[in-house]
């Protein structure tokens, strides 16, 4: 048995959802996205790597949100400070990030999570482009984030990425990002040798099989990509 979770992870749940609390006027503009999103999609799941994460990240769809209360009144009211960066609120336990994604509120960010899009679709491919970003600066790429899109690799069907990803492409606000994705998820997944693959059997190095999990990870990218590219590459 894992035991009882990390103390800093909990704090990390209970400002997000303080923050959730103090944004509940706002609810229909928000979506959860990042790490935590994919903890409450798929669970711990079957890895024996207890989830972790002490981001709290919001992405906010302006075209549904309200011009009443102010997200700076509410969050405030909640005891949160503005950050050094637009969108980043703080607090003694932490901090929460909103974020405005580029498809739909044309600013700088590229969350594809977008609501009734198909959340699984849209947590992987938001997390792909978070990996890609960060290649080649070590200090700012984690190989906890190459196994949280390997728990939705193992938890998700096939399938439901496959429709939640039509669902993307068929909405002119995301498709280039979602199209964008396709070498973004072969690049980290697609071959042994991928970055991703290396950084999720390096995450499972001392509590599991790294060279089975490399395996698992290529044969499900691999899979995931052909049906991808039959449906929409083109």
């Amino acid at each position: 048995m894992r035991g009882e979770p990390d103390p800093t992870y909990v704090q990390a749940r209970r400002l997000l959802l303080d923050a959730l609390e103090a944004l509940q006027p706002h609810h229909d503009a928000l979506v959860l996205v990042g790490a935590q999103a994919i903890y409450q999609h798929v669970g711990e799941a079957t890895i024996a790597v207890a989830p972790f994460t002490t981001d709290g990240d919001i992405a906010v769809i302006p075209s549904v949100l309200g011009t009443t209360p102010a997200l700076d009144s509410v969050m405030k009211g909640a005891g949160f400070q503005p950050g050094s960066q637009p969108g980043i609120w703080k607090r003694r336990e932490g901090s929460i990030d909103l974020l405005v994604p580029q498809s739909v509120g044309g600013r700088k960010g590229r969350s594809a999570s977008l609501d009734g899009h198909g959340a699984s679709s849209a947590l992987l491919v938001s997390k792909v482009f978070k990996l890609r970003d960060r290649l080649g600066n070590e200090h700012r790429l984690f190989d906890k984030d190459a196994l949280d899109a390997y728990r939705l690799f193992r938890e998700v069907g096939t399938g439901e990425l496959v429709e939640g990803f039509g669902r993307m492409v068929a909405d002119a606000r995301v498709e280039p990002v979602a199209r964008d994705a396709l070498p973004a998820l072969a690049e980290l997944f697609g071959t042994h040798e991928a970055e991703g693959v290396r950084m999720i059997a390096r995450a499972l190095e001392v509590i599991g099989d790294p060279e089975e999990a490399a395996t698992s990870v290529v044969i499900l990218a691999q899979d995931l990509l052909a049906e991808l590219r039959a449906a929409f590459d083109g």
